[in-house]
């Protein structure tokens, strides 16, 4: 082809007024043989465009539905580990809750220790003990020094 055909056919196939057998030249051009940089670049596009390496709407729908089913697996392990924490947190807070009242008994314990110290009670004297009231679980005293 001359320079001036091919580039009246350049001009021709951007303006859009080619015929199906001038597009065909257009793009089964050679290399070097286009007349602008952006001739060839197109024309290689729409050659590999053209090729059946497109995949079918099978293998779309497979790729989809593999990806929702990867997705809802995630999901699930999420849920998993939430649920693990969650529990986890819970047998901890109840847990701590229990440790809480052996701790409330030893304060007991210390500030009894403590009153008796700073008042110069005796702890092994003799004192007298009344029961005020005494269940399963609570017993009231009353203690009376000597």
């Amino acid at each position: 082809m001359k320079q001036n055909k091919k580039y009246r056919l350049s001009e021709k196939f951007w303006k859009g007024e080619t015929s199906i057998s001038e597009e065909a030249d257009f793009f089964n051009r050679g290399k070097g043989d286009a007349v602008l940089p952006a001739d060839e670049l197109y024309a290689k596009f729409i050659r590999y465009a053209r090729q059946d390496n497109a995949p079918s709407a099978g293998q779309i729908w497979e790729h989809i539905s593999k990806r929702h089913r990867l997705r809802k697996r995630r999901l699930y392990l999420v849920s998993m580990a939430a649920s693990f924490l969650l529990l986890v947190a819970s047998v901890a807070f109840v847990y701590s809750s229990v440790g809480e009242d052996n701790r409330e008994a030893e304060f007991a314990l210390l500030e009894q220790t403590l009153k008796h110290v700073s008042e110069g009670v005796d702890p092994t004297g003799k004192s007298e003990v009344d029961i005020i009231y005494e269940d399963e679980t609570i017993v009231i005293v009353s203690e009376n020094s000597n």
